[in-house]
């Protein structure tokens, strides 16, 4: 198993410790659909997932780019992470913006491959 692998496989970890459902509660604006990852955005979902997975993780609905902002105030919500993720992902003009991950929850609506090919959310 190659070290890109091995981390796919840390990332479907995470995504199966919970539901589809619970993620839609979570977060506002998910995307839907078939989504496919660039290399480096599947590095960088890696990246996310092993430094905790605070806030909420962005991409564009094309797969190729995205970001993830966190809050380190007390009184932030998820919410309010998505949001701003949202936000400064749209000014980057790559394309519409919807949420992937909200925490370690993957809350996108449809099937996420890795750029290796395995698919990351149950």
């Amino acid at each position: 198993m190659t070290r890109h692998s091995r981390g796919t496989v840390r990332l479907i970890s995470a995504a199966l410790m919970v539901t589809a459902l619970a993620g839609c509660d979570l977060a506002k604006n998910p995307g839907s659909g078939p989504l496919t990852l660039s290399p480096g955005l599947t590095n960088y979902l890696n990246k996310y997932m092993e430094e905790g997975a605070r806030g909420a993780f962005v991409v564009t609905e094309d797969g190729r780019h995205g970001l993830y902002r966190s809050c380190t105030q007390v009184n932030c919500t998820d919410g309010d992470t998505e949001y701003l993720a949202l936000q400064y992902c749209d000014g980057l003009d790559k394309g519409p913006c919807k949420t992937l991950a909200v925490g370690k929850t993957i809350v996108w609506q449809g099937p996420v491959t890795g750029a290796d090919g395995i698919q990351i959310n149950p």
